[in-house]
């Protein structure tokens, strides 16, 4: 008896996509908020990046530059959807998905610690499908992508796709992958206003990898109220990512004061600085960020 290919791969994402018990399908409705929800893998990296604080030239600058290796969810309305990985003993790295009211972030290992201390979140945009298409959608990640590799074909791989399936496109910038993925999109026209936060963007281009990049976006307009109050308005720029820095030529007259993420903003009229986990240096023609 021969074995077709594609039964055996269907199976195999059918057995390999698990959705939890409490998740409905109004859990994840057409115009459900979608946000980027991210966390370190590891503690110690984190901590050197604290660390590095101390010392200038350092930690204000070189240590933030850094890949960050995190992991890597998207929330839909109130359900998570991650890969989980590979087991320790690396025996089963099949690639599998979860969707889930909870991130594993928040569930407790067998020795009642959390996987990580710190976790950021952002709004990158709306679902524009609806339930049924974000599981077929990720049955046929899991047919076209069977292996987890660490390195490339990861969560972070899995969430950008994801993002750009739910929002069709019309998503905002998403920050730098680690590893040897990339990815390149163009957005279209969109806009939002939600949750304290509103914007309008013409839509951009961009193509990232874990060292180098490049963008250009159209003008766009924005705000929000979390965590303290920005009002941004740019008439476009081009940039470039060399490691986790960004360097961007436009025009832009961003100000106010924010806190969020681990990081600390005060600019005015396009001329101000970032401090903490991320690092910024801005004026109203060109701009550094560390995301």
């Amino acid at each position: 008896m021969q074995r077709d290919p594609r039964r055996i791969a269907g199976l195999r994402a059918a057995l390999q996509m698990r959705v939890e018990p409490e998740v409905r399908s109004d859990d994840m409705k057409v115009n459900s908020t979608v946000r980027l929800v991210s966390w370190p893998l590891y503690s110690w990296y984190e901590y050197g990046r604290a660390v590095g604080l101390a010392v200038p030239c350092v930690g204000l600058v070189a240590i933030p530059t850094l890949p960050k290796v995190e992991h890597w969810a998207v929330q839909i309305g109130s359900v998570f959807v991650e890969i989980t990985g590979a087991d320790k003993d690396k025996r089963n790295n099949w690639t599998s998905i979860r969707m889930s009211k909870t991130a594993m972030r928040d569930e407790p290992l067998p020795n009642g610690k959390f996987k990580s201390a710190s976790l950021s979140d952002k709004i990158v945009g709306y679902t524009r499908v609806g339930f049924g298409s974000i599981v077929w959608f990720c049955s046929t990640y899991i047919q076209k992508h069977p292996k987890y590799m660490f390195h490339s074909e990861n969560c972070q791989k899995f969430a950008i796709e994801l993002i750009k399936f739910a929002t069709q496109n019309r998503h905002c910038k998403l920050p730098p992958v680690c590893g040897a993925s990339y990815y390149v999109y163009a957005t279209k026209p969109h806009s939002r206003l939600r949750e304290g936060e509103g914007k309008i963007s013409t839509g951009g281009c961009q193509v990232r990898c874990a060292f180098l990049g490049a963008q250009a976006d159209g003008p766009e307009a924005s705000f929000t109220t979390k965590n303290g109050v920005i009002v941004d308005a740019r008439a476009g720029s081009a940039g470039v990512q060399v490691l986790n820095a960004k360097l961007e030529i436009g025009f832009q007259l961003r100000t106010g004061m924010q806190a969020r993420n681990g990081s600390f903003e005060l600019i005015f009229f396009g001329f101000g600085v970032k401090l903490g986990r991320n690092f910024g240096l801005s004026t109203p023609m060109t701009w550094i960020d560390t995301e």
